[in-house]
């Protein structure tokens, strides 16, 4: 996992190829002029999915992982909590979709927390098991961006 910010001095030329480009998209992008929904940016290698979200009580949210996509997480406004756990595997499935590339746990051992900002952003490697939508204090509605970019890219 990589957590930053945009307010941070942050080289984007350091990354690869791949999520450089979908850093760049994030960064020279008015995420909140977007309406809620998916924007091509490398056909279905890259793309943006712009969501609204209100975040939930713990107990509430599950841990998820991917296959074959990194999630590049990108906060606009508003705050979320978010967990992360290395997947190593064991831990007992709640939700599967693969057609969305998506399996949710119940839960993960050793995971850990952190605060959400405007300008923050993630990424989230098919190994990075991750709970977004926590909330802080109490439930709170913001904007999210999430590009997925196809791991086979890296």
């Amino acid at each position: 996992m990589i957590f930053s910010s945009f307010s941070a001095k942050d080289d984007l030329s350091a990354y690869p190829q791949a999520l450089r480009k979908a850093l760049e998209f994030l960064k020279n992008t008015d995420i909140l002029a977007l309406e809620p929904g998916e924007y091509p940016i490398e056909g279905r290698n890259i793309y943006a999915k712009v969501f609204d979200l209100t975040t939930a009580p713990l107990e509430q949210t599950h841990p998820e992982v991917h296959e074959k996509y990194c999630d590049v997480q990108y906060w606009a406004n508003g705050r979320e909590r978010f967990g992360i756990a290395p997947d190593l595997g064991g831990n007992r499935v709640v939700e599967e979709r693969p057609e969305e590339d998506v399996r949710f746990y119940e839960a993960v051992p050793n995971e850990s927390f952190i605060k959400t900002a405007p300008g923050c952003f993630a990424v989230f490697f098919p190994y990075d098991a991750h709970r977004p939508g926590v909330c802080i204090d109490q439930p709170e509605t913001f904007r999210k961006c999430v590009v997925k970019v196809l791991a086979a890219l890296l």
